[in-house]
């Protein structure tokens, strides 16, 4: 595939992570569609290209500190070694055209023509600037999906919840009932609707909340690891999602209002059941799952034990079981 000069603009950027989230949703208002030219590196070259190196690098200093993981950091020294670096690349490239293909990965049908660039970022950037196009191989971003979440045990990352694309398994994980599951909530209480994730693991309820319709989903959870595969996968989709690494037996800050709060088999890591009260009374409507550790119960039981020690709700239905009654889910009003 070749690239036009025209279209780099349109390739996204493929490694948002936890550390470059605040960033981005500081700068863009959201870190799911991050265009190649809104990276750090695309400032700094830009800056290398017009300004001085002592002033290019001071460019370079004040983005890090905003950008960059805390304990990082940017001085003159590493930055006119990154400075020299691009530059080297982009007068090679000048000369000698660019040799290289860049690898982009494609989002899914009907994704409006999604193409991420997951390698060759300084490549295209760099062809930006000199106002030329380059070639591209593109792959499925399903391929990497796999390679993130199939790779060997003692690399991969604990895939809690199947990855769903286009309701097909693409990745078995442990449960395998998250797309049933959240088929059983009302489509009223997603669609335009907010809404938040307790517990959100990779992220898979929040995406699957945007499928049907919701206008924004957040994602909490104290796993990064599990948060940056969220956020990659996120600019796979782009759908309106956001994650938020929290420990969800500490007090939540103001992170917006919401419609509706999704809380699946959290309640037995979370012994304060008054904190899991706060947290679920922040939409008006709430679906609870039990936890199949705790034992099982009589559906007035789990009323009692469940909705009665998280309320004040009303209307509490059962909307959902599996495993002989292990797991059931309930949908309250505030």
């Amino acid at each position: 595939m070749y690239v036009e000069h025209k279209d780099i603009g349109k390739l996204l950027f493929y490694w948002p992570a936890l550390t470059s989230r605040e960033y981005y949703n500081r700068t863009l208002g959201q870190c799911h569609t991050v265009s190649v030219l809104d990276q750090p590196r695309f400032h700094f070259l830009e800056a290398l290209l017009s300004k001085s190196m002592d002033e290019a690098v001071q460019t370079f200093i004040a983005v890090s500190k905003r950008y960059t993981p805390k304990g990082w950091h940017p001085n003159a020294e590493n930055g006119a070694n990154y400075g020299r670096k691009i530059m080297a690349l982009y007068e090679d490239m000048k000369e000698n055209g660019i040799r290289e293909r860049i690898v982009l990965l494609e989002g899914p049908p009907g994704g409006k023509g999604r193409l991420i660039v997951q390698e060759g970022n300084h490549r295209a950037i760099i062809a930006h600037f000199l106002g030329c196009g380059l070639e591209a191989v593109v792959r499925p971003a399903t391929v990497n999906m796999e390679w993130e979440w199939g790779r060997p045990p003692e690399q991969r990352l604990h895939l809690y919840q199947s990855i769903f694309v286009n309701g097909k398994e693409l990745v078995p994980g442990q449960r395998r009932d998250s797309l049933a599951r959240i088929e059983t909530i009302r489509p009223e209480d997603l669609l335009g609707k907010r809404v938040l994730v307790l517990g959100c693991n990779n992220g898979r309820d929040c995406f699957m909340a945007c499928e049907r319709g919701a206008t924004k989903a957040v994602g909490i959870d104290m796993d990064a690891q599990l948060l940056g595969a969220a956020l990659r996968e996120a600019t796979y989709y782009g759908y309106p999602t956001d994650f938020i690494k929290h420990d969800l037996r500490e007090p939540l800050g103001d992170i917006g209002e919401f419609d509706t709060v999704l809380a699946f088999s959290i309640y037995n890591p979370l012994p304060d059941h008054d904190m899991l009260a706060q947290l679920m009374r922040r939409g008006s409507v709430a679906y609870f799952e039990g936890h199949s550790l705790l034992p099982v119960l009589e559906d007035d039981a789990y009323r009692a034990t469940y909705a009665g020690a998280i309320g004040p709700f009303h209307n509490v239905e059962k909307v959902y079981e599996v495993g002989g009654g292990e797991r059931r889910m309930y949908r309250m009003e505030q």
